[in-house]
């Protein structure tokens, strides 16, 4: 009598964990942190393969020295040509390369390792390596944004740091059982970065063929 007392206790123990077990998944799966997780994620892999894609494809090819030219008054900076042609043809290329890309990330040919692992949905702490994971799909969606940014910062003593960059934006969809959220993934490669001594130039010159006729814009 004792041992069939037991063994309904014990059904009934084992019960109560499964029914608590699948309220904690539930409740952990659906939780800020299993988003949170997914979207940093996503975005990591997701700009890793495009920032590497464009540093192999596109930087060895451009030409550094009709992409940018100064003229100097003594020892400052007095104008910038910037050649509108050559930053063109990076842009055209980039969105080229990056379409790539985005091809292979949708036909899953270059996503490592992109799964959501037990213990965020249950803990951070246990669980830690065990049980299943759960495969995070990345879609892209809407059109490729790119863009060659100049910027100047403050850099030293009475110098300015100028920085010539190419700037991606991409938006995904991140898919996983039952929870999909739309994530913007952001790269920047610079291609210039140069110490200008003295003041900002007033200055920037941009031409529209391969020769630098410069039409100035203050």
């Amino acid at each position: 009598m004792k041992v069939k007392q037991i063994l309904k206790l014990m059904k009934i123990l084992l019960f109560l964990f499964i029914i608590i077990f699948i309220i904690n998944f539930l409740s952990g799966y659906f939780s800020e942190r299993v988003k949170t997780y997914v979207e940093q994620k996503a975005k990591l892999e997701a700009a890793n393969i495009l920032s590497n894609a464009i540093s192999e494809t596109v930087l060895p090819n451009i030409d550094l020295e009709n992409l940018i030219k100064t003229t100097t008054v003594g020892t400052e900076i007095d104008s910038i040509y910037i050649n509108t042609y050559q930053v063109n043809r990076i842009m055209a290329e980039t969105t080229k390369q990056i379409q790539e890309e985005l091809s292979r990330i949708e036909n899953n040919e270059v996503l490592n390792n992109l799964e959501l692992p037990l213990n965020i949905v249950i803990s951070e702490i246990f669980f830690a390596g065990y049980g299943p994971k759960i495969d995070i799909d990345i879609f892209p969606v809407g059109s490729t944004i790119c863009d060659v940014v100049t910027t100047f910062d403050n850099y030293g003593i009475n110098n300015m740091l100028l920085e010539i960059s190419i700037v991606a934006k991409v938006r995904f969809v991140t898919v996983i059982p039952l929870q999909r959220q739309e994530i913007e993934v952001e790269t920047r490669i610079p291609i210039v970065v140069q110490v200008i001594q003295g003041k900002v130039p007033i200055y920037y010159y941009h031409n529209t063929d391969s020769e630098y006729l410069p039409n100035p814009v203050r």
